[in-house]
């Protein structure tokens, strides 16, 4: 059970991705009594791991102290700090995020739903639901031309749309297909009378 004045935080660090290395942050993080209860591997490219730390701290106080251990690990750089009110539940998240989508009841609030989903799913910095023509509906900090910035570009099937999605680090596989199944999801919703999906 999480003491009362626990901090959540999900801590972004640039790792060399070799043997030990992510172990070392680890040790600076344990060192200041920061509790690692979730790592996920967000990108690895030239040498180098994005992961993504979700840690309890004991108090927030802490966080300029864990940044600051982190970074004096040999090639560790801490990207991101963000303390949350909850530690992700990817399982439990989707189908938080499918609920959500299933009661919009119409286009118009599906296609308002379906850009914040989306950016939760991948953790984006921004996502926006586009036409060739216009920017349909999208999330806070998303760029004036969205589908011209965006790290990717996944149709809707059917619906002359597309969600754009734009983050600092390219989208894996994996989470090209999250995004088109979240797409193929929206457009099943629309498409089947309420109660029928």
């Amino acid at each position: 059970m999480l003491a009362v004045s626990s901090c959540l935080t999900l801590i972004r660090v640039r790792v060399p991705d070799r043997p030990g290395a992510l172990g070392l942050v680890a040790s600076r993080i344990g060192a200041l009594k920061g509790d690692i209860v979730g790592i996920e591997v967000l990108d690895r490219n030239d040498g180098t791991a994005l992961d993504e730390l979700a840690v309890v701290l004991p108090d927030a106080d802490l966080i300029p102290a864990v940044t600051r251990e982190i970074n004096e690990v040999d090639g560790a750089e801490v990207e991101s700090v963000s303390v949350v009110e909850a530690l992700p539940e990817p399982r439990l998240d989707a189908v938080r995020s499918a609920i959500s989508l299933a009661q919009t009841g119409n286009a118009e609030a599906m296609m308002q739903a379906l850009p914040v989903e989306v950016a939760k799913s991948v953790r984006a910095d921004w996502c926006a639901v586009v036409t060739e023509s216009d920017v349909l509906s999208s999330t806070p900090n998303c760029p004036s031309e969205p589908a011209a910035n965006a790290t990717a570009l996944i149709a809707i099937e059917g619906s002359g749309a597309s969600v754009a999605v734009g983050r600092a680090y390219a989208l894996r596989s994996s989470e090209s297909e999250l995004i088109a199944a979240w797409c193929e999801f929206a457009r099943s919703v629309l498409t089947h009378p309420q109660g029928a999906v």
